[in-house]
This record gives C-alpha cells, sequence and structure tokens, in this order.
C-alpha cells in the first residue's frame, strides 16, 4: 500500500492516530528485523532453508506473527532476496563506483566481494589487464 494511502486511512483523532503511528513504526521495525535475520540464515544455509517456522523460531516470534508481515514462504524469500540486493548494493557496488570506470572499478567492486570463487575469478581478470 503506498505511503498516501497508509495515510489517509489513520485515525484522525489525535491520540488514536499517534497510537495507528506507533504500531506502524513498530511493525516496519519488526519486518526490517526479520529480513536482517534472514539474510544472514539465507547466506548460511542458503534460500531454501528459509522457512516461516525457522524464522519464528530464531526471532523467538509466532509463526502467525512472522506471517502477518509476509503471506507465504515465497514473500519472505524475495523480501530477503530484495535486502540482500540492497545491502550489496550500499556495501560493495556504490563504494566501487567511486573508482574510474573500467577496469579500476571491476578492481575495486571485487575488494568488496567477500570471498569466492567469482571474487577470485574477477580479481584475477581485473589484475591481469593492470599490468
Amino acid at each position: 500500500m503506498p505511503a498516501e494511502e497508509v495515510q489517509a486511512s489513520l485515525p484522525t483523532q489525535p491520540g488514536a492516530r499517534r497510537s495507528a503511528e506507533l504500531a506502524l513504526a513498530r511493525g516496519a521495525e519488526t519486518k526490517k528485523r526479520i529480513l536482517q535475520s534472514a539474510t544472514e540464515l539465507a547466506s548460511r544455509e542458503g534460500l531454501e532453508a528459509l522457512t516461516i517456522g525457522k524464522m519464528a523460531e530464531a526471532l523467538e516470534m509466532s509463526k502467525a506473527g512472522l506471517f502477518a508481515h509476509f503471506g507465504s514462504k515465497e514473500e519472505l524469500q524475495l523480501a530477503t532476496v530484495n535486502a540482500a540486493r540492497k545491502v550489496f548494493i550500499a556495501k560493495a557496488v556504490a563504494p566501487a563506483l567511486q573508482a574510474d570506470a573500467g577496469l579500476p572499478r571491476l578492481a575495486a567492486l571485487c575488494e568488496q566481494l567477500p570471498d569466492s570463487e567469482l571474487k577470485t575469478a574477477l580479481s584475477r581478470i581485473a589484475f591481469q589487464h593492470r599490468r
């Protein structure tokens, strides 16, 4: 639901409106906490290991409480992939974009990547062409 629709749907009395705003803020913070934990779990165990039940247990929430934020395992997984993408862009891509275009940028991106076969292969390409 767009932010404008959410704001329009809030109660008009100041006390009731404030309570509704606090509930929305708590819900957003809970969802953020869920996605942080889900991203960590998926990084360690893979996306298929990410389930409503496993997340509810890890966060000491009820399955119903977690289900209120994500209507299905698939929605939780998609939201987790999107959250991980945002983290990757912020922590790896954005800093690399400060480097000059071409191989210097590729090298800068490689420096930001966690150790992996991809990092090794890209680093080899970038550093071979630097010489």
